[in-house]
């Protein structure tokens, strides 16, 4: 995993790259010089920000993460139909297997909310 101080602060990444987008493109039609000057702001900002150290451990915290989500992904889709491989829910004596949205559910509640009974 990567190391946390080395990620970018994503809603300042988000907001320098709008900005820059946006810059950019009011300097295209108005076809003028004058925003220019912000143009050349919005975009040093940026690249300050979009460094290649955020780049490379954005890549790198991806790539860690991809495995897990590739792994919920395949149960979610084969949690009905995979030989030994039931995610369930246990009301009273009966058991009620979870899949798509109601794995989904079933998992956000249970971490937002402490775990379901």
């Amino acid at each position: 995993m990567v190391n946390q101080a080395q990620l970018p602060d994503l809603a300042n990444l988000k907001r320098v790259a709008e900005a820059a987008e946006n810059t950019f493109s009011e300097l295209c039609k108005s076809g003028g010089d004058d925003l220019a000057e912000a143009w050349d702001k919005a975009e040093l900002e940026f690249m300050d920000v979009a460094n290649s150290t955020a780049v490379l451990a954005l890549i790198c915290e991806i790539q860690a993460l991809r495995p897990d989500a590739e792994r919920y992904r395949w149960l979610n889709r084969k949690a009905d139909t995979g030989p030994n491989i039931c995610v369930s829910e246990w009301i009273g004596p009966h058991e009620y297997p979870l899949i798509g949205p109601a794995l989904d559910a079933a998992i956000d509640a249970a971490m937002g909310n402490g775990e379901r009974s």
